[in-house]
């Protein structure tokens, strides 16, 4: 311990080189939005006209594999298929429709996949997310730094990338 720069980071507390979540607002008990909320409808990107895209109900569907959205309008289906998301204030472009499908989820409060130990509750959205969870109750430590001499193991890759980079280790010389 050196420095306070050294130590500062090693005591479990939050990252400073992390931006502050921004917690999202209780919803309004207005009777329009619980109804839009009900009939799984979703706003489309900042710039663009406040475009409803739904679940398999809309006159204009879209025919990319893996997507079952559609849209009140061709010019709303055109904007989709350029691989936008439709969320107002997102926008985010992908490379492929695919990853676009995947990023809905982003948006979604549902968390379809459950740890399958007996007696926990979590459920998470992403299948990466509850395989690194479900080490904390196995124990399994799969990550192993290889420098001579330091043998250190991880549960998770981002303490084992947080590791290699605070201390040089597995860095290609």
């Amino acid at each position: 311990m050196d420095s306070g720069e050294e130590s500062g980071g090693d005591d479990g507390g939050p990252s400073r080189r992390l931006r502050k979540r921004i917690m999202k607002p209780p919803p309004s008990p207005e009777p329009e939005k619980e109804m839009k909320k009900n009939s799984g409808t979703k706003k489309v990107k900042k710039g663009q006209p406040m475009m409803e895209a739904r679940e398999e109900d809309g006159e204009f569907a879209c025919d990319m594999e893996g997507c079952n959205m559609s849209f009140d309008s061709k010019q709303e289906l055109i904007v989709h298929k350029r691989n936008v998301c439709p969320v107002k204030g997102c926008g985010k472009k992908f490379f492929s429709h695919k990853y676009l499908v995947q990023h809905r989820r982003v948006h979604m409060d549902d968390r379809p996949l459950q740890c399958p130990w007996k007696g926990c509750k979590m459920t998470f959205k992403w299948a990466w997310a509850r395989t690194e969870h479900i080490r904390v109750h196995t124990g399994a430590r799969p990550y192993v730094c290889t420098e001579d001499g330091c043998g250190q193991t991880f549960r998770f890759v981002s303490d084992f990338s947080r590791h290699k980079r605070k201390t040089g280790h597995s860095v290609k010389k």
